[in-house]
């Protein structure tokens, strides 16, 4: 195919559009209803006030900003909705400094540092230890509103474009984690199915992980992991088709392999196979309660440390084969040596990259023919 021929198809898959609102819109489509941000499956909102108070001041200022992204959908009664893919930390700074409330009342609620009054600012000095009310007082609020930020809508129907424009903006700023991304893949298939599987799982890991870590949503990657190794052989040819390319047009640090490949198992999966999974995982949680893919201490006999992805996948393949195999006694046997040493002493691999690692896993799964000893010397 010529290049000008794909360059066409592929120009049609979306149109976009540049538009220049002013904060005081923003604010309104915000409490309508209009702009939806989403934070609950995107980063969670959380600027240090600093970093609020220097992006106010730089609105102010009128210092470059970058655009908005939005995802530009038309409701029902004919009005526009954007779903924001790229700008939550700059708009919820926005929403939280005039106290904004959606319909429903809600309010944006950081998860860092909640803002009172402004601090930071370094040009601009006399921003610091003002708040909205001083804003008001002064009739500063009139200048504050007046100031523009750039949206750049996106029109498609197209899902796998959505997802790639999300993976690619994201990517390209490192604004958000790749589990991060992955939420919001979900979440563009069903949000509210996304909410549900995100709150069961949620509930599920606070004796797993730490806050620090559920709010990273690792307890997410460790459950959509399982949903893949569950799947793994009804979607790996065309998870192999998928990723080829992307590998190759990529860095060849494999590191980031078994991000692509999660990612792109994302994309596929259907939504409702994940909330089938929920189940399984309740079952698989159960079958580690009080152990939980950790190291464990044969002389203390219990577990210590931090979970373990490589006993959690060693585990989440056995459960598949056969759960009725996992016990407290296969722990005792088979998980009382650090990782590094059972890859390196048995398997020949010096801390393996994660899809190595994953591999490995299910390669070792894949030979176990029963008994205690999972590893074999």
């Amino acid at each position: 195919m010529s290049l000008n021929k794909k360059w066409k198809e592929l120009r049609n898959t979306a149109n976009t559009e540049n538009v220049l609102m002013t904060i005081s819109e923003i604010i309104k489509f915000y409490e309508r209803g209009r702009i939806k941000i989403n934070p609950a499956y995107q980063r969670n909102y959380r600027w240090s006030n600093e970093q609020k108070a220097k992006f106010i001041e730089s609105l102010l200022l009128k210092y470059p900003i970058p655009p908005i992204i939005t995802i530009k959908t038309e409701n029902e009664n004919g009005l526009y909705n954007y779903e924001i893919i790229d700008g939550v930390q700059r708009l919820s700074t926005i929403f939280e400094f005039v106290s904004a409330k959606t319909l429903d009342g809600q309010t944006i609620e950081n998860k860092v540092e909640s803002l009172k009054k402004l601090q930071g600012a370094t040009e601009f000095t006399e921003l610091n230890g003002k708040d909205w009310n001083d804003f008001q007082e002064e009739q500063f609020d009139f200048i504050f509103e007046s100031s523009t930020l750039l949206f750049i809508n996106l029109m498609t129907e197209n899902e796998d474009v959505k997802y790639e424009m999300f993976e690619r903006l994201n990517t390209l700023s490192t604004e958000l984690s790749p589990q991060e991304v992955r939420n919001s893949i979900i979440a563009f298939k069903d949000k509210d199915k996304y909410i549900e599987i995100s709150n069961i799982i949620n509930e599920l890991s606070i004796p797993i992980f730490s806050t620090s870590e559920i709010g990273k949503r690792i307890d997410l990657e460790y459950f959509l992991e399982f949903s893949l190794i569950k799947r793994y052989d009804q979607y790996n040819k065309t998870i192999d088709e998928k990723i080829k390319d992307i590998i190759k047009s990529k860095s060849k640090n494999k590191n980031k392999h078994f991000d692509i490949l999660l990612t792109s198992y994302t994309k596929i999966v259907n939504i409702d196979e994940l909330l089938e999974d929920i189940n399984d995982y309740k079952e698989f949680l159960l079958l580690n309660e009080g152990l939980y893919f950790k190291k464990y201490n044969n002389i203390k006999h219990k577990t210590e440390g931090n979970p373990i992805k490589f006993f959690f996948e060693v585990l989440s393949f056995i459960y598949f084969k056969d759960k009725n195999i996992i016990s407290e006694d296969i722990y005792k046997i088979n998980f009382s040596e650090n990782y590094a040493d059972i890859v390196k002493l048995k398997y020949g691999k010096n801390n393996p990259n994660a899809k190595l690692r994953f591999e490995l896993a299910k390669k070792i799964v894949s030979e176990y023919s029963g008994g205690n000893r999972i590893f074999n010397a």
